[in-house]
């Protein structure tokens, strides 16, 4: 019997760990989602704004105002830069990311496999899946 109720504990635990796992991926594919989808459009439209600015510049004849707006120009292209470059490292994090999350479930199932061989077909942990 009290071997048993340690091995519900266990199994009580893995479910706990394993519906971490499956919410922390459910979040961050969402937040990459959201992010990824609106990076995009958002470098487009200041890549647009910088052409303008660019355009008009050529017709104007006040030399102040020409500096001004090669200084937002450069302002705008290196913002422009940097977000291209986030969106970068947010991809390859979220890649290698997903691989741990990967190697982590496998070692979960691994683990509760484990535990179900050893404790016959009436584990509790022959409930837990997390794909």
């Amino acid at each position: 019997m009290e071997h048993e109720t340690q091995i519900q504990k266990l199994a009580q635990g893995w479910q706990i760990i394993n519906l971490q796992f499956k919410t922390q991926a459910e979040a961050i594919v969402e937040i990459y989602t959201i992010l990824s989808e609106i990076l995009p459009p958002v470098l487009q439209s200041i890549q647009t704004i910088n052409h303008v600015i660019k355009e008009t510049n050529k017709f104007d004849t006040d030399e102040n105002e020409r500096q001004r707006k090669e200084l937002v120009y450069g302002t705008i292209n290196e913002t422009r830069s940097s977000l291209n470059n986030r969106l970068y490292l947010l991809t390859n994090h979220q890649q290698k990311l997903k691989t741990l999350m990967d190697q982590q479930n496998d070692l979960l199932l691994s683990g509760m496999n484990t535990n179900e061989q050893l404790n016959g077909s009436n584990s509790p942990f022959a409930s837990i899946c997390y794909r």
